[in-house]
C-alpha cells in the first residue's frame, strides 16, 4: 500500500459552544437557528448581509421571509438534515426577501447540531449575490443584444418593403441615392451582389475555396483575397 492509497481516521475533538460559533462564523456567510416549528430564533453572520434585515427575520416564519418561487424550497430543505447521512440534504438556491422587499440571494442547507443538553436546528446560508450580480448583467447585455437585433430586423423588413414598393431595383437604388451618395450605394451594391455570388459559389462548391474558384475560372490567390475582403 503505498502513501496515496493508506487510509486512516482523524481524530475529531468534541467542540464547545464557542468553537462552534467562531467555526459558523468564519465559514459561513449566515446561520439562522430556527425553532423546531420553522421560525427564526437567531442569526449568527458575517458582514455581508444587512443587521437591518436579520432584526426583521427574527421572530418570523421561514417560509414568510421566502420569495414566492422560494416557497416550495424550505420544506425540502426542513425535512433533509445534512447531519444525517442517508437524508438527501443539497445546497439549495433560494431568495430571501429583505425589509425593503428586495431578494436576497443565498444557497441554504438545513442541519442539527447535537450535544446532550439540547438539540440546535441551524440554517446555514452562503451569500449568492455577486452571482447574482454577474447573472442579471448577462440578461441585461442578452436583452440589449435582443433589442438590436430586433432594430436590424425592422430596418431590413422596412427596406424590403420599400422595394416591394418600387417599380424596379434600379428605383430602389436611384432612390437610396438620393438619401446618401452615389459612390456610395454603388459601391455597396457591388459588394453585395459580389458576396451573394461568391457565397453561391462557395456552397456549391461544398465550403471547399479553391474548387469555387475553378467553378467562378478565377486565380485561387485573386479569390481569397477577394474572399478575405468580403468575409466569406
Amino acid at each position: 500500500m503505498n502513501a496515496q492509497s493508506r487510509r486512516y481516521e482523524l481524530d475529531m475533538p468534541k467542540l464547545s459552544a464557542k468553537a462552534v460559533r467562531l467555526y459558523a462564523e468564519k465559514t459561513q456567510d449566515l446561520v439562522l437557528s430556527i425553532t423546531t416549528d420553522g421560525y427564526i430564533a437567531g442569526a449568527l453572520q458575517t458582514t455581508v448581509f444587512s443587521p437591518i434585515d436579520i432584526n426583521f427575520w427574527i421572530g418570523q416564519h421561514l417560509t414568510s421571509i421566502a420569495s414566492s418561487d422560494s416557497k416550495v424550497k424550505i420544506p425540502m430543505l426542513l425535512d433533509n438534515d445534512a447531519s444525517i447521512t442517508t437524508s438527501n440534504a443539497i445546497w439549495r438556491h433560494i431568495n430571501l426577501i429583505g425589509l425593503n422587499g428586495n431578494n436576497i440571494p443565498v444557497r441554504a442547507i438545513y442541519m442539527t447540531l447535537e450535544n446532550s443538553n439540547q438539540i440546535v436546528h441551524c440554517l446555514f446560508c452562503r451569500d449568492l449575490s455577486s452571482a447574482q450580480e454577474v447573472n442579471d448583467r448577462f440578461i441585461a447585455a442578452q436583452q440589449e443584444l435582443l433589442n438590436k437585433n430586433y432594430l436590424l430586423q425592422s430596418e431590413l423588413d422596412e427596406k424590403i418593403r420599400q422595394l416591394n414598393n418600387l417599380s424596379s431595383p434600379v428605383d430602389f437604388l436611384v432612390n437610396s441615392i438620393k438619401q446618401f451618395s452615389y459612390e456610395k450605394i454603388i459601391n455597396d451594391t457591388v459588394n453585395n451582389l459580389e458576396r451573394e455570388c461568391m457565397r453561391t459559389l462557395l456552397l456549391e462548391a461544398g465550403g471547399d475555396h479553391e474548387r469555387a474558384a475553378g467553378i467562378a475560372k478565377c486565380n485561387l490567390k485573386d479569390w481569397l483575397t477577394k474572399a478575405a475582403l468580403l468575409k466569406l
